[in-house]
């Protein structure tokens, strides 16, 4: 079927808003022509038989891109309280949480976390967590499109144990093509750099560059994995992917978090393929948001996220937009000691 839809306030792509006649062929938007009303007016009484909808001064825009999510964890929310926040929520609460989960488990509460980013604006999202093939059919089942990555880690966490299953399930959409067509289509998972062995990270850059496929993992979140980097390794996070060749890949990384990340390192990143990952009320549980300026300051593009619905109010993109509308003040609240 094909329908064709009118309205006085359409967002294009350079960001300007104008008059518009948008096409669409079998579900999908074919073409977007800038078009006045007036024009648009002849175009109707030239095709009397056309199937057409007239939104007058509606808003049409594109639905929200959240750059990182792990919509399971919308059934976490509220669980721990304020006492959770006194160390490192994620190991101390959300693994142990997580290692109890059963597929079905997470293809119910994934299910809930995309209706709630479809309420939301939000029609594509960059997932992270385990048992990849329930999170594929729970985005089939909601009709959100996402970028799959199935958690894979091998040294801690509750994936330790099906580093293989997640493997076989990241390379079985890769070949699913019904996916595909539903906009569900694959990417790397490794958790970050305290739970994922060198081994693990080189079979992942491999991988990555065979099929070009995009890497998408945490890093530099807290400070114990900071820590962890400098008593295993001798060096920070992002030196150690540098040292195993993830920064030099021909295929695009999406680097989340980064509270830790210095402007040394940063110069060991590609603006133009590593993309960071930037979640500010999540961020908010660490203690305060990252360093954005710098990253903008050296072209990096900024991808905003929520993270999970635990740690915050709403899977909501737009919130995250006002949070990021204040960043030029983080700096504010950045003493000289955590600069350095």
């Amino acid at each position: 079927m094909t329908l064709h839809i009118f309205s006085e306030r359409v967002l294009l792509a350079d960001c300007s808003i104008a008059s518009a006649h948008l096409t669409i062929q079998d579900g999908v938007f074919s073409n977007v022509e800038v078009q006045t009303r007036t024009e648009w007016n002849a175009w109707c009484a030239a095709h009397p038989d056309a199937n057409i909808q007239d939104l007058n001064s509606k808003l049409i825009t594109p639905a929200f891109v959240n750059s990182h999510t792990h919509l399971c964890m919308l059934a976490f929310r509220g669980i721990g309280g304020q006492a959770a926040l006194e160390g490192n929520i994620v190991k101390d609460l959300y693994f142990k949480l997580e290692r109890n989960l059963e597929p079905e488990d997470v293809r119910a509460f994934t299910r809930l976390g995309a209706v709630e980013a479809l309420m939301m604006g939000t029609g594509f999202v960059w997932e992270h967590y385990y048992f990849g093939d329930m999170l594929v059919e729970a985005l089939q089942d909601t009709g959100l499109g996402g970028a799959v990555a199935s958690t894979l880690q091998d040294i801690d966490g509750p994936g330790k144990d099906r580093t293989d299953i997640a493997w076989r399930e990241t390379l079985d959409l890769l070949h699913n093509f019904t996916a595909h067509n539903d906009g569900v289509v694959p990417a790397l998972g490794p958790h970050a750099t305290d739970t994922v062995s060198d081994e693990l990270w080189t079979q992942i850059a491999t991988v990555s560059e065979e099929h070009n496929l995009p890497i998408h993992s945490h890093i530099a979140q807290a400070l114990d994995e900071v820590e962890w980097s400098w008593e295993h390794h001798n060096e920070t996070p992002v030196q150690r992917m540098h040292r195993l060749g993830l920064t030099q890949l021909n295929s695009t990384r999406l680097w989340v978090h980064g509270l830790f990340i210095g402007d040394d390192e940063l110069q060991m990143l590609n603006p133009l393929l590593d993309h960071l990952g930037h979640c500010p009320s999540a961020q908010m549980q660490f203690g305060f948001p990252a360093h954005t300026n710098s990253w903008r300051s050296r072209n990096f593009k900024v991808l905003l996220g929520t993270d999970s619905g635990s740690c915050n109010d709403a899977i909501n993109i737009q919130s995250e937009l006002r949070f990021f509308s204040s960043a030029d003040t983080y700096g504010v609240t950045m003493g000289e000691s955590l600069r350095k």
